[in-house]
């Protein structure tokens, strides 16, 4: 695929980002609070993904703990600190970019510090291999995550170098957008992290004591993209942990949705026709852990750009 397509097809991804040289500096004010509220909602969603992950990895120290699921736990939970640990190395690494960014305060500062001091190429390499090393820890996380563990996506991933990487999501962009774009690859690896992590606790999970699944409360509800064009379809699903069959009720902005054959909850909704951010309210009905009903009550977020839809 032309470099140039790869590029219109990462930035539609992952951030559709705007060319600001070409912007009025009104339009650049504009776009950089865009893109320093969708940092935020970015770094706060992170923060609520990677709270779940510690969930999942104090439930299997607790697992530890019980007879039935012991052996399970004590051959998959090193399997998770060592995919929690890579994780962290990697973050730190994008965290310690951000910070030098915040320092510089000035346009020139990405050019600066991502491009000159090559930390953009080098972020890139990273996350290749943070994927390749996750991956090999076990021949059943592979074979459960490869075929969707992405950085940007599967035809980016596989054409796209180092330096194009840094061409595609660094260059001639403001400190507001770099810092979303970063907040955004922090994100996915939260993202794998934890379906990882808890790929892990199901495995440790099961009670040969009782002949079943330990049972855990994890209500989930996600959009399909946070970042849209005017008037586009967002997906919404939600259920209760590996979408069981827990989940008795879910509805969107007060109407409820149909389950699906898989045990999830699953409607496409319109997204506004105007710019900036918005949200979606979910609400799960469901039995929880200890077989009582519970009701999760959850706002998802998402940004329209400012960008004319396609005709």
């Amino acid at each position: 695929m032309p470099n140039k397509l790869l590029k219109l097809k990462a930035i539609a991804i992952v951030l559709t980002m705007v060319c600001l040289t070409a912007c009025s500096n009104a339009d650049r004010e504009k776009n950089d609070r865009l893109f320093k509220a969708m940092d935020e909602e970015l770094t706060n969603a992170r923060f609520y993904i990677e709270a779940g992950t510690a969930s999942d990895q104090m439930k299997m120290q607790s697992n530890l703990t019980n007879p039935g699921t012991r052996d399970f736990t004590q051959i998959w939970q090193p399997k998770a600190l060592v995919v929690s640990q890579l994780s962290k190395e990697v973050q730190q690494y994008m965290e310690a970019m951000k910070v030098d960014i915040i320092k510089g305060n000035n346009n020139q500062v990405v050019e600066d510090v991502v491009i000159k001091q090559g930390r953009g190429e080098k972020l890139y390499a990273k996350l290749l291999q943070y994927k390749e090393d996750v991956l090999k820890i076990d021949s059943n996380i592979n074979n459960e995550f490869r075929s969707y563990f992405t950085i940007v996506d599967t035809s980016f991933d596989k054409v796209v170098g180092t330096k194009q990487f840094t061409d595609t999501f660094f260059t001639k962009v403001s400190p507001a957008a770099a810092m979303a774009v970063l907040s955004k690859f922090q994100n996915i690896v939260a993202q794998r992290e934890n379906g990882i992590v808890h790929f892990c606790l199901k495995k440790s999970s099961f009670d040969f004591n009782s002949c079943g699944y330990v049972l855990y409360d994890n209500p989930i509800a996600f959009l399909s993209s946070s970042h849209v064009r005017p008037n586009e379809a967002i997906e919404v699903t939600a259920g209760i942990g590996n979408f069981s069959s827990r989940a008795k009720a879910v509805s969107i902005n007060g109407r409820p949705i149909g389950i699906s054959p898989e045990g999830n909850f699953v409607a496409t909704i319109k997204a506004s026709d105007k710019a900036g951010k918005h949200i979606v309210p979910i609400r799960i009905n469901y039995v929880n852990g200890d077989l009582k009903e519970a009701v999760l009550v959850r706002q998802l977020v998402y940004y329209v750009d400012s960008v004319a839809s396609k005709p």
